[in-house]
């Protein structure tokens, strides 16, 4: 849910903005009954864009933006670099964030692959095990890139998981979503986050 991916200066992504709504409404909801809010965010450093899988750096070099660490348009930095405004959260989210983060209910985790729990010990993987977390609520943008990476590889990994729909887009394709979900449904398990602050 960074800028890089939903700021209308960056690219046209309706029905990831359409995301924002309810996890403003679940994210509180969620705090008062103690559950810990990971925001999981592509954030590299200088030395991991020299050690990034070929295969991972030519993916987001297709585009005319160059690919990691090449300059956006100001204000908006190198891209998906650690303390860039592309990689803050997208506007009313980054609030959100903050707010949490001075309450001491949530935590920022940089991943520097498309999975953020991928290979032997991620930042992820590891606090998760420190924290005893094992349930697994998934919300964000882009649905069959990232966020189905990370439910797929916590679902291999033994965690309980669970995708939020009405908090999950993607721009791909018609059906990217559609196969995200019915997927999800078979790995773990498929709500919304009006179910969940009914439930609370």
């Amino acid at each position: 849910m960074q800028n890089f991916f939903l700021h209308k200066d960056l690219r046209d992504h309706p029905t990831g903005i359409a995301c924002v709504d309810p996890l403003l409404a679940v994210v509180p909801a969620l705090r008062k009954h103690g559950v810990r809010i990971i925001w999981l965010n592509w954030g590299l450093t200088p030395q991991e864009l020299h050690t990034l899988p070929p295969s991972l750096a030519r993916q987001f070099s297709r585009s005319s933006r160059g690919g990691f660490g090449s300059p956006l348009p100001d204000p908006f930095g190198p891209l998906l670099m650690r303390g860039s405004y592309n990689a803050q959260l997208y506007g009313p989210l980054q609030d959100l964030y903050l707010a949490g983060h001075t309450a001491g209910t949530d935590v920022w985790i940089h991943k520097n692959r498309i999975s953020g729990i991928w290979g032997y010990q991620s930042a992820l993987d590891l606090y998760l095990k420190e924290n005893g977390i094992r349930s697994l609520l998934f919300a964000g943008v882009n649905a069959d890139q990232c966020v189905m990476g990370t439910f797929s590889d916590a679902y291999f990994r033994g965690y309980d998981v669970v995708m939020l729909q009405d908090a999950t887009a993607t721009t791909s394709p018609a059906g990217g979503l559609e196969n995200v979900l019915y997927n999800a449904g078979s790995y773990g398990f498929v709500t919304d986050t009006k179910r969940v602050v009914e439930a609370l």
